[in-house]
């Protein structure tokens, strides 16, 4: 059952999916397993399983997901493709966050907005909120 199995596995999905970790086959996850299949391929299927053990994410849906990517991707083999570094900060598919840089100035506050973010905190922390 562990990780340096997976090249020597055959490629059924059903085999892949006990022998893996993944858990017990019920008949909600043979119906699954076999929709996938039928869905994507054998191949693909066996793939994706495989790269969410190697991922330490042994869920049908995390599967799923894998296969929707691979499929948007519209690349043939998408397993034998590296993956470009992410360059989101681990966002993926969503735009970068804004940072304010070191040499920015902090904005401006009076000592009365001082004074009512500092009330505003002390009601935040004991469970009162933005009550008046």
């Amino acid at each position: 059952m562990s990780g340096s199995s997976l090249p020597e596995i055959d490629n059924n999905p059903f085999r892949l999916f006990e022998n893996e970790g993944f858990g017990t086959i019920s008949p909600l996850i043979a119906d699954e397993i076999a929709i996938l299949e039928k869905d994507y391929g054998n191949r693909w299927l066996c793939e994706a399983m495989k790269k969410a053990v190697v991922a330490g994410k042994r869920s049908m849906s995390y599967v799923n997901g894998i296969l929707k990517n691979w499929k948007a991707e519209g690349i043939d083999e998408p397993w034998t493709k590296e993956k470009p570094p992410n360059k989101g900060g681990g966002r993926s598919g969503k735009q970068p966050i804004d940072i304010i840089q070191d040499h920015e100035p902090a904005p401006e506050i009076s000592q009365e907005e001082y004074d009512e973010l500092l009330r505003l905190a002390e009601r935040m922390q004991s469970g009162k909120g933005d009550q008046r």
